[in-house]
């Protein structure tokens, strides 16, 4: 069941994105026939060496075939645009996004909790903002 929960569920022939005490349930039931309660699924990944931590984000690496692909395609549409006397311009589209989006992460202990993201601006935290609530006081004389 280690080696299972240190792969990704689809791995273990689960159609489950991340692992959580309801996927080790499924998992022990189909592979050995037992249906356990929750405390116990979080008590077996416990006793397993797993601990639960909040992810980080990793950026994968550029694909350095597709840069220059692009590259070359660039230079010559700009040689063809100059010598027609065209402009280019560069229309940003909506992307949506499939990345989901992982508050918690099951992982050996010691080992760090990291999410691959192909988007860079992922990587980076949201700004966090503080505001300040303003609560009225009762003034006792």
């Amino acid at each position: 069941m280690k080696a299972a929960v240190q792969a990704a569920p689809r791995v273990a022939g689960l159609d489950l994105a991340n692992w959580n005490w309801k996927v080790v349930r499924q998992f022990v039931q189909a592979r050995f026939g037992w249906l356990l309660s929750s405390r116990s699924c979080l008590n077996y990944l416990h006793r397993l060496g797993f601990v639960v931590k909040r992810p980080k984000k990793r950026l994968l690496k550029a694909n350095a075939e597709k840069c220059a692909a692009f590259v070359a395609a660039y230079v010559a549409l700009r040689t063809e645009a100059q010598a027609k006397g065209a402009k280019i311009f560069f229309v940003d589209e909506a992307h949506f996004r499939a990345d989901v989006e992982l508050r918690t992460k099951w992982v050996l202990r010691g080992e760090p909790a990291l999410v691959d993201t192909p988007v860079p601006s992922l990587v980076r935290k949201p700004p966090t903002t503080r505001r300040s609530v303003w609560r009225p006081v009762r003034w006792k004389p």
